[in-house]
């Protein structure tokens, strides 16, 4: 599994680096403050390592970003 922040200063697109060397992953995300899961617009799998999240904004606090392979 793999962890990462995102926040305002990331903008509206987070590029994930997760080197877990698959395609069959599990992508969620949650606001740190509050604990509520984000709904975001679009998760693409650039390669079995990468993935590029789409939101229609840039987080106004840290959302907490969870990838777990399955």
């Amino acid at each position: 599994s793999f962890a990462d922040d995102w926040d305002n200063a990331d903008g509206a697109t987070k590029i994930i680096t997760h080197s877990l060397s698959s395609f069959d992953v599990v992508v969620q995300i949650y606001d740190v403050a509050d604990g509520t899961t984000i709904e975001i617009d679009r998760v693409e799998r650039s390669d079995a390592n990468n993935l590029s999240l789409v939101a229609s904004e840039a987080p106004a606090t840290t959302w907490r970003v969870m990838v777990i392979k399955i």
